[in-house]
């Protein structure tokens, strides 16, 4: 099949959303189909990536309104390539602003799948966000899920809320959770471990708890600062905690690194690239990932709590014992016995999970990376996703 892939995330960004994207589109190369993307020039760089990408101007930097420039840019793009070369189907990401890929599917009869990692409508009022942005937002969504044949979710949660929300009908609806690159994603030699941990600071007797990805708040980072400052008082002197995540998102975990005096503890190193982000989680004892529960102000619901976290996948990838919370894309944790899982929210569980972690020292840690790499190897790896999304798509476009 030839597949035209619409995303409008910054593909020079090493972020979740940019993984997903781009694993998926590598993995149907690799099952012998055709990807070919699109996605916004927003960066000075573009990364290197083994597929074909056309970028698209969207002229303005400012947030909304370059969506809005880069669907202009993409309707022109799209239309024109499907006229000059049809595609056997269009694959968008939906985002905030999504609407050139289900117009031109609608208008020249090519089959159209939707991948959602959240309801954006669900998403918008929980950051309070303004009533014009989020009905142009609800437009787009409802016009975009009336247009696909099929509307894969990350999560169960994440088509549940389609389904409420729009009345997208179950059979167009599938479930199918982030996967994770288990051959990059593996332990790695002890002499590369060694040496990034010196170079970060860590000496051997330091317990390296370690946390990748966003700053956001229901990332629940902020909670680490305390949590540092209550492993300290409790006496608990060998750790050190390792973030990597994007400069202009960890202001605010920096002032609390300071507010609670707790700067002894903590590395924040930046943005790491994604070619050498598996060297970087080889310096971890510990992956934690104490995501939290958002509350809508004026609904009352949580929000959120439907995504699939990679970085969890991640970490069990990589042979370690993760440190989470109960949420659905967790629960492979308990049920393999790779990590230990907290309520939301609740930092004296995630204090009395870290000593416990800990206290248990090197040879449990091992056992439950050995679990957690078998089952993500077994049932989560990239491929297995993007076998199932073809055998999907095959299923309803035929």
């Amino acid at each position: 099949m030839l597949i035209y892939m619409i995303t409008h995330n910054d593909l020079s960004v090493s972020e979740g959303p940019v993984t997903h994207f781009t694993e998926i589109a590598q993995n149907f190369n690799a099952l012998g189909h055709k990807a070919t993307a699109f996605a916004p020039d927003l960066s000075v760089g573009r990364r290197p990536w083994p597929l074909e990408v056309h970028y698209l101007p969207s002229l303005v930097r400012r947030r909304g309104i370059s969506q809005l420039f880069y669907e202009l840019s993409l309707l022109v793009a799209l239309w024109k390539a499907c006229r000059r070369r049809p595609p056997d189907l269009i694959y968008s990401r939906q985002s905030y602003i999504s609407l050139a890929a289900p117009f031109v599917a609608a208008r020249l009869g090519i089959p159209l799948v939707t991948e959602v990692n959240g309801v954006f409508t669900d998403d918008l009022a929980g950051r309070n966000a303004g009533v014009l942005r989020r009905w142009i937002n609800r437009v787009s969504e409802g016009y975009a899920y009336a247009r696909s044949q099929l509307i894969i979710g990350v999560s169960q949660r994440v088509c549940d809320v389609a389904a409420e929300l729009y009345g997208v009908p179950e059979e167009k609806l599938l479930a199918l959770e982030n996967g994770v690159n288990t051959e990059k994603f593996q332990p790695q030699p002890e002499a590369v471990r060694t040496d990034l941990r010196g170079r970060l600071g860590l000496a051997p007797e330091h317990v390296c708890i370690g946390y990748v990805g966003c700053f956001t708040p229901f990332d629940g980072v902020e909670q680490l600062p305390s949590v540092a400052r209550r492993l300290a008082d409790d006496g608990v002197e060998n750790f050190r905690f390792v973030l990597i995540g994007e400069e202009k998102k960890k202001g605010e975990v920096e002032r609390l690194i300071d507010l609670e005096g707790v700067s002894e503890y903590f590395t924040l190193t930046g943005r790491i690239e994604y070619a050498e982000l598996q060297e970087h989680l080889s310096v971890f004892d510990i992956g934690i990932a104490p995501y939290r529960l958002r509350q809508h102000d004026d609904m009352g619901n949580a929000t959120y709590i439907g995504n699939s976290s990679l970085k969890c996948l991640e970490y069990s990838a990589m042979g370690l014992p993760v440190v989470s919370t109960y949420l659905p894309q967790s629960a492979y944790i308990e049920a393999s016995n790779c990590g230990i899982l907290c309520p939301p929210e609740d930092e004296d569980m995630l204090v009395e999970a870290i000593k416990t972690l800990i206290g248990q020292g090197e040879a449990a840690w091992g056992n439950m990376g050995e679990r957690g790499r078998e089952l993500v190897v077994e049932q989560r790896s990239w491929r297995s996703v993007a076998n199932r999304t073809i055998e999907a798509i095959e299923a309803v476009i035929g």
